[in-house]
């Protein structure tokens, strides 16, 4: 699945849910870096815990993060 995060300039640390039931929902927060008018995303969280961190360029950092259930 790709999924695109929200990105409302509007908020700090946008927030994307995933409902994967009715009973389980992972929630993304994303830092959006807007300094140059595009908005890119730097650092993703999963559930308050930091899983990407864009800012620390890397050729062994992608811009990808793999949630497992």
């Amino acid at each position: 699945m790709i999924l695109g995060l929200n990105e409302s300039p509007t908020e700090l640390l946008p927030v994307t849910y995933i409902q994967w039931n009715e009973n389980e929902t992972d929630i993304l927060r994303a830092y959006i870096d807007r300094s140059d008018g595009n908005g890119y995303c730097k650092k993703l969280w999963l559930n308050n815990v930091l899983v990407w961190d864009g800012s620390i360029p890397s050729p062994d950092n992608p811009r990808e993060i793999t949630i497992t259930k």
